[in-house]
Order: structure tokens, then sequence, then C-alpha cells
């Protein structure tokens, strides 16, 4: 987190830290959520680890892609003058 804030431009340190905290708990919160239902999707076992493991990957690998996404929008544009 320090690094987010670090990162973060003058007066946006509150919005940065805002924003981390949220997407913290959405973390916390659904992930479980996501790896129960994946498991139980598949009858449990072996085969619901695995399908929880998976839906967790994917989870996050949209993720990282949404982030990689909204950091290329984040670069300034060209000066006009």
């Amino acid at each position: 987190m320090t690094a987010i804030l670090a990162a973060a431009p003058p007066g946006r340190a509150g919005s940065a830290g805002g924003v981390t905290n949220l997407a913290r708990a959405l973390g916390q919160t659904a992930g479980p959520a996501l790896a129960a239902f994946g498991w139980s999707a598949a009858a449990g076992g072996v085969a619901g680890f695995r399908t929880g493991v998976a839906a967790l990957t994917c989870c996050t690998l949209a993720a990282f892609l949404a982030l990689l996404a909204a950091r290329g929008n984040d670069r300034p544009g060209p000066r006009a003058g």
C-alpha cells in the first residue's frame, strides 16, 4: 500500500488509499466465495479444488489485465501549444 500511496499524485493520496482498501475488501469477500462456488460446482474433492483454483486464477488474470489497461490510460497526452 505504501508504494501505491507514494505513486499517487499530490492531493490524491486519500483517493488512492480508498481505492486500495476497496480492492482489498472485495478480494477478501469475493475470493473465498468464488473458491467455494467452484468447489461445490464440481462436487467437492480434488476436482472441486482444481475448479476453485482455476476460477480464482481466471479472476486474478482478469484483474491484472484491467490494471494494465488502466495504466495505459494514465499516460499524459501530447501538449497543446
